[in-house]
């Protein structure tokens, strides 16, 4: 069993599972190694522990979020910016918030996941890598901005 796996199941979080897609579009068998639609790293999709921290609620942490419950997304990290915290433990564009410092990000608005970002000096996250639902989350996202 995997250390990403034990580290999970020391606090019990609910995660859904995702909505049906429909298969990605075939591509020949030896291109799919490493492309994002036939990756198949179990792993790699595990919720996983990210613990980070800072001197000060001043210091940035290296990443940007987006979503929110007013929009009817998930929270998820949105960018990592080089050479950051985040990015040195491992936090990943397109990783799904579940829970900060022991609160959920299942249902929780932009602005206060922002407020509770910002203001920890020391975040315990649960996340885990999520792109499909980050990419239908940006394109309903999107859609909302553009008809408002």
């Amino acid at each position: 069993m995997s250390k990403l796996f034990n580290s999970f199941k020391e606090k019990r979080i609910t995660v859904q599972p995702p909505t049906y897609e429909s298969p990605p579009a075939w591509i020949p068998e030896k291109e799919r190694r490493n492309h994002p639609d036939y990756d198949n790293d179990v792993e790699r999709y595990l919720p996983r522990r990210i613990y980070l921290q800072r001197g000060d609620e001043r210091t940035s942490l290296g990443f940007n979020v987006r979503g929110g419950s007013e929009k009817g997304c998930s929270m998820f990290v949105s960018r990592i910016m080089d050479n950051s915290p985040a990015q040195r433990e491992g936090l990943n564009e397109g990783d799904h918030l579940l829970d900060v410092n022991g609160i959920s990000f299942e249902d929780i608005s932009h602005e206060e996941a922002v407020n509770i970002l910002k203001v920890a000096v020391d975040l315990d996250m649960y996340v885990r890598y999520y792109p499909w639902g980050y990419r239908n989350m940006t394109a309903v996202c999107d859609l909302e901005d553009i008809s408002k």
